[in-house]
């Protein structure tokens, strides 16, 4: 099941080669679809899905500079921020708080070279629905669907739900294209100030790059986050080097790796 690096690179630079010759051949071919009756049930590692990322909601400073008690402090660490102040002090430490994120929109990438990874990451996402109630959930290839409500159905009828939209399983991927197809049908809804936009994404693609930097620019010049989640991300000697991800560069808060569990709960959980 997983690929070398080499392989993984020779792949991406025959995908790059295709799209330049404008064939896309190398991406367009017919995908593996999701097999609704395998691994039915949530996965172990899921219980381990806190959901507490500071990169989705940021987390204020602990340390409160308004001399107004406006949150409930943590004693013990407000006694000692007054010894080392040498005085009692109007100043405290708050108790950490629990804090709902914003809206947080996943566009995720389930064309033919992202097979490998469904089975890892939609219970991520099934999880991350529930501890995120603002969380959309909008897979693509060649199209685009929104799975947001689907997420809410016990596991196994989401797993099937995913399987019955079949036009997504073309196999290939235009991600310019989906960025823009988003951006046009949910935009409204779901950029506000408080949204974090996730593309999670190998960045192999066929379309055009300038696509991709129009899409952003939008999502960006309203005020909303862009992370990219990339499978490669955390293997050797990676760099985002096709064309798609050199022009997505500029308007990423971020890239993080998402090839393992220890990625996905690190980017979850931290």
């Amino acid at each position: 099941m997983a690929r070398t690096r080499r392989s993984a690179q020779v792949g991406m630079d025959e995908v790059e080669d295709a799209a330049e010759q404008g064939s896309g051949e190398a991406s367009l071919g017919v995908g593996v679809r999701l097999n609704a009756s395998e691994f039915p049930d949530l996965p172990g590692w899921t219980h381990r899905i806190a959901g507490t990322s500071s990169r989705v909601h940021r987390v204020p400073s602990r340390t409160s500079s308004q001399p107004q008690w406006t949150s409930q402090p943590h004693w013990r660490r407000t006694v000692r921020l007054w010894q080392r102040m040498g005085h009692v002090s109007p100043h405290y430490v708050a108790k950490a708080r629990q804090r709902t994120p914003g809206r947080v929109a996943v566009l995720w990438d389930v064309s033919g070279s992202m097979t490998e990874q469904l089975d890892l990451y939609l219970p991520w996402l099934y999880i991350l629905r529930r501890k995120w109630p603002r969380l959309g959930v909008f897979p693509f290839a060649t199209r685009m669907a929104d799975l947001t409500e689907a997420l809410r159905a016990p596991y196994p009828v989401a797993r099937r739900l995913l399987a019955e939209i079949e036009y997504l399983w073309a196999g290939g991927t235009n991600i310019g294209w989906a960025l823009q197809e988003w951006v046009r049908q949910y935009g409204d809804a779901w950029l506000r100030g408080d949204t974090v936009v996730i593309i999670l994404s190998d960045g192999w693609d066929v379309g055009d790059p300038s696509d991709t930097t129009a899409a952003l620019h939008t999502i960006v010049s309203r005020n909303a986050r862009v992370i990219w989640a990339n499978p490669w991300m955390g293997t050797p000697g990676f760099e985002p080097k096709t064309r798609t991800l050199r022009a997505a560069r500029p308007y990423l808060e971020c890239m993080v790796p998402a090839g393992t569990v220890v990625d996905l709960l690190r980017f979850a959980n931290e």
